[in-house]
């Protein structure tokens, strides 16, 4: 079962989304889509062609940085606060940049 919010029909969702009820991030644009694992409707966000679905991505439970400089300021912090190495990488899934402790192979 998905984990995020679930709609009976796209006109359902479309209606989510023209009412405000969800916002895209600063770039990406929202898009209704079927869910294969549900049989319900969800909204995505999309940016030049990349599609960022929390059921078709593999990524959706790490947090998304928009910018390599955003994930490399934020590897830092978590480097200050935890003393742990961390280094960002660019997403093929969802167009945007997450952060790793696992070294470059």
């Amino acid at each position: 079962m998905c984990t995020r919010a679930r709609y009976r029909t796209p006109a359902s969702a479309q209606r989510a989304i023209d009412n405000g009820y969800v916002l895209a991030d600063p770039g990406w644009r929202l898009e209704v889509h079927s869910c294969a694992f549900c049989g319900g409707w969800h909204i995505d966000q999309t940016f030049d062609g990349a599609r960022m679905s929390t059921a078709d991505r593999s990524c959706w439970r790490k947090s998304r940085y928009a910018t390599e400089d955003q994930a490399r300021r934020m590897a830092a912090r978590c480097m200050d606060a935890r003393g742990e190495p961390l280094r960002s990488y660019a997403c093929h899934e969802c167009g945007g940049w997450h952060l790793t402790s696992k070294p470059i192979e």
